[in-house]
């Protein structure tokens, strides 16, 4: 699953992730990975600023939020 928040939002306040317990959950039955790609918009698409994989088991419960 890829992830990916613009590092700043249009007011200014800082771009943030969320992962979803249902999603997470599955990811981690299945042995899932995540992509986490922080990236500026520019005047012809986008920058990446920096990126990271993450297998879905090495996250800790507690960041999952939501259903």
């Amino acid at each position: 699953m890829v992830h990916s928040p613009r590092i700043e939002h249009s007011d200014g306040q800082p771009g943030n992730f969320k992962l979803y317990r249902a999603y997470h959950e599955k990811l981690r039955r299945h042995d899932g990975w995540y992509c986490f790609v922080v990236y500026r918009p520019t005047r012809s698409g986008l920058t990446v600023i920096t990126d990271r994989v993450q297998q879905a088991a090495d996250l800790p419960h507690s960041n999952a939020m939501g259903r």
